[in-house]
């Protein structure tokens, strides 16, 4: 039976709570590469003589040195680290771990320093912690019971790690736990005012009249009060930019914008229209599997964890496939589905008969072959061959298979792809920088399905590698859905 502390750890988003602990725990791992770099390169100035050498040589950013100190040992400013980045010439992107590594020294440092402590966490025990609990807490609260049937699924050493670094943490959330007052539906009103009036008051540029009213409005008003203090919390929060794309790659087909005034407006316009946005939820049917590979990690609750191949990651927001990498969905598909994702390939051989063949297989259990070259062993394969630049629908057992008209698939360009399974046909439509406009809405390929297949889900995988050459295929923006006419 899992203790309350336990069932914090592995159900709960504990790292977004509003405490000082959590807090000062995720800025450690801010000031740790901030002080690190810091001292890196006043060192390196202090070499060649140039300033800031020391950081008394930028006391200027405060009144006096103590005031940095205490920053720098867990009182922090979001200002001061912006300004001590600027002046020391860091990258503030430096000083941003990656959201599991983040979230893994947040639970090392509490370990350490919390109320409650009780043992020290290892960074690569907490590190393994992560990759399985943040799915968790991604598909919302789960139950005693619903915990304990998915620690049973996990290997019995993955098992142990989970529960030794939730038991470390038990303590510590137990007392360092945020009480939430519930605010009853009954109580919700709505509040009358514009989504522009919202954002001008949580930006500090509403009219003193506008700003009394509001203010009057969220003293009798729980469900206007609670909005604007998330807001405030957007507006209070910072971000990191993205990577930019490799060299000689065309950048994912994602708008990335810098988080300045107006966009921190458009955020709040956003929120505030939660209700209307429900209401169309309502009415269109949400995804059956999303995955922008956003967190930098592979959903378990999304991705089958035995099966497919390896070869596989997301570090780069985007799913990437090396040498017949494969994931497989958790979820088998009984009823009618429309796939859609965004697709390019990576061109490590410079030589046609080394190109990529990209497979999206259908109606499969998702098994390989043990051995090279690790064929998919049932389904519908509808492969994207470069060495051919076509687009083939294999049946299984491979039998030969069906080509279509010619589509140039260039390395490094974005494609969009959509593939219908209606039950009795197949189609793939496809867009790309090459390819003929027309097969947007017209299936460049389209074949009945095999009654012989038993499989349920699907598979995302790419060529094995051959004759000493890489294969690598980048997928992102993938949604499977209900298929209706």
């Amino acid at each position: 039976m899992l203790s309350i502390g336990q069932h914090l750890a592995l159900a709960t988003p504990w790292w977004s709570w509003r405490c000082a602990a959590v807090r000062k725990a995720l800025w450690a791992s801010i000031l740790m590469r901030l002080r690190k770099l810091g001292n890196e390169r006043m060192k390196a100035n202090d070499l060649v003589g140039r300033s800031p050498a020391s950081w008394k040589d930028i006391s200027g950013l405060r009144k006096d040195e103590k005031t940095q100190a205490r920053a720098l040992n867990g009182s922090p400013s979001l200002e001061l680290f912006v300004g001590l980045a600027g002046a020391l010439g860091i990258d503030s992107r430096e000083c941003i771990p990656d959201t599991e590594t983040w979230i893994a020294e947040a639970a090392v440092h509490l370990s350490h320093y919390a109320e409650g402590r009780v043992r020290p966490i290892g960074k690569d025990d907490a590190l393994a912690y992560c990759r399985i609990v943040l799915p968790w807490t991604r598909a919302g609260m789960r139950t005693m019971k619903e915990l304990e049937r998915d620690l049973a699924e996990l290997t019995p050493v993955c098992r142990t790690n989970v529960l030794n670094v939730a038991s470390g943490l038990s303590p510590i959330l137990e007392k360092a736990q945020p009480r939430v007052e519930a605010i009853a539906c009954k109580d919700r009103t709505m509040n009358g005012f514009e989504e522009h009036e919202i954002a001008a008051y949580v930006l500090g540029d509403a009219s003193a009249d506008l700003a009394e009213r509001i203010r009057a409005a969220a003293a009798t008003d729980e469900q206007l009060a609670a909005e604007l203090d998330a807001l405030a919390s957007i507006r209070d929060s910072f971000e990191t930019l993205d990577e930019l794309p490799a060299p000689g790659l065309a950048p994912r087909p994602r708008t990335r914008v810098l988080l300045h005034r107006a966009a921190m407006a458009f955020g709040i316009l956003v929120a505030t229209a939660g209700v209307a946005w429900g209401g169309y939820e309502l009415l269109h049917t949400p995804p059956l599997l999303k995955d922008d590979f956003s967190t930098r990690t592979l959903s378990y609750e999304t991705w089958h964890p035995h099966l497919g191949r390896r070869g596989v990651s997301a570090t780069d927001r985007y799913l990437r496939l090396l040498n017949r990498g494969s994931v497989v969905t958790r979820r088998e598909f009984d009823e009618p589905i429309e796939i859609e994702f965004d697709w390019r390939w990576i061109d490590h051989g410079n030589y046609p008969l080394y190109g990529e063949v990209f497979t999206v297989c259908l109606r499969t259990n998702g098994e390989h072959k043990p051995n090279h070259a690790f064929e998919i062993l049932d389904g519908l394969e509808i492969e994207f061959n470069i060495v051919e630049n076509r687009v083939r629908a294999i049946m299984f057992p491979r039998e030969g298979g069906t080509a279509i008209d010619s589509a140039p698939m260039p390395a490094g360009e974005w494609h969009h792809i959509r593939i219908i399974d209606d039950g009795a046909w197949i189609a793939v439509y496809i867009e790309g920088p090459s390819i003929d406009p027309r097969y947007k809405s017209t299936p460049i390929l389209a074949v009945p399905v095999p009654d012989n297949l038993t499989g349920r889900r699907v598979s995302f995988f790419n060529r094995e590698h051959t004759n000493d050459i890489d294969h690598e295929s980048h997928v992102d923006n993938i949604r499977i859905r209900r298929f209706q006419n």
